[in-house]
């Protein structure tokens, strides 16, 4: 466990660093939205492990506590469980999400499916992609009725943007050439 070694500690760093000129500005809202809401919620300690995991997929695992006291109570004695922790944890998220992506990539669509979610994707509702497809909007309505839970999206422009990413879709391909 030689990267328990690296583990960092901080005290008020969030809070220091959202007073520094500058700082903020140079992230995204979202990132300035994690800085805030630390702050916000007094989390300006933290005990933090660098995790090298499987073929180089690199982690950060963080614990924070509003007080130093809360957080060497909970470090003290436990940093190589928290190391092991937090290993586990990392190899555990990275089986899940391969498996996830397996799963993806094995969606099986017929060509009037996917013609659906690429006419989604440009934006078309029902009658629209029926009208291009030379058929009745039921007829849409059935193809997403059993193409939605194959990618177990929650509706059917959730199901486009899933096929987007898995390459079933490519974002800007016209489907006239269909």
């Amino acid at each position: 466990m030689s990267n328990q070694a690296h583990a960092i500690t901080y005290r008020g760093v969030f809070e220091k660093l959202l007073h520094t000129a500058g700082f903020i500005s140079r992230y995204r809202k979202a990132e300035q939205k994690v800085f805030h809401e630390a702050s916000r919620f007094g989390i300006n300690i933290g005990y933090s492990i660098p995790i090298a995991g499987q073929v180089g997929k690199l982690a950060l695992f963080s614990v924070a506590a509003r007080t130093e006291d809360a957080l060497m109570q909970a470090v003290n004695g436990s940093a190589h469980l928290i190391y092991a922790l937090a290993m586990h944890l990392h190899d555990h998220v990275l089986v899940l999400a391969d498996d996830a992506a397996e799963k993806q990539t094995q969606i099986a669509l017929t060509a009037r499916q996917l013609e659906c979610l690429k006419w989604t994707a440009e934006g078309l509702i029902t009658e629209q992609i029926a009208a291009r497809m030379v058929i009745f909007a039921a007829t849409v309505n059935d193809y997403f009725s059993k193409t939605i839970p194959k990618f177990g999206a929650m509706n059917r422009q959730h199901a486009a943007i899933m096929a987007v990413r898995i390459g079933a879709l490519q974002a800007s391909s016209r489907c006239g050439a269909l």
